[in-house]
């Protein structure tokens, strides 16, 4: 199994706007997009108020899978699209930094 691991670092004085921006878009737009897509095994979306970032970890049967949305690919195109030029504009005016996606292999994986 392995993970597409997306990092968004917020702006500090927007932290608590910028987390809730971020859930509402996952939870409204992200989440059903990815839901489609070959391998999908499951998604979490993680805060960490201290570090001031939003992380997504989407989980996918095989790396090739893991690459759906590799920015600049035609997925990620056809994501931000579903997002809208309004949306995409807010999150990036949330954000201190721009948006870093990684793959990385599961290795264990321990869930009830």
């Amino acid at each position: 199994m392995f993970a597409g691991v997306l990092t968004a670092t917020l702006r500090r004085g927007e932290l608590e706007e910028g987390i809730r921006f971020v859930h509402e878009l996952y939870e409204g737009t992200v989440i059903p997009f990815v839901r489609q897509a070959a391998g999908y095994r499951g998604a979490f979306t993680l805060f960490d108020r201290g570090l001031g970032t939003a992380t997504s970890i989407v989980l996918y049967e095989t790396e090739a899978d893991a690459h759906h949305l590799d920015p600049g690919g035609e997925q990620w195109t056809r994501l931000f699209g579903e997002i809208g030029p309004e949306r995409r504009q807010r999150l990036e005016s949330l954000m201190s930094e721009p948006l870093h996606r990684r793959i990385q292999e599961v290795t264990l994986q321990d869930a009830i």
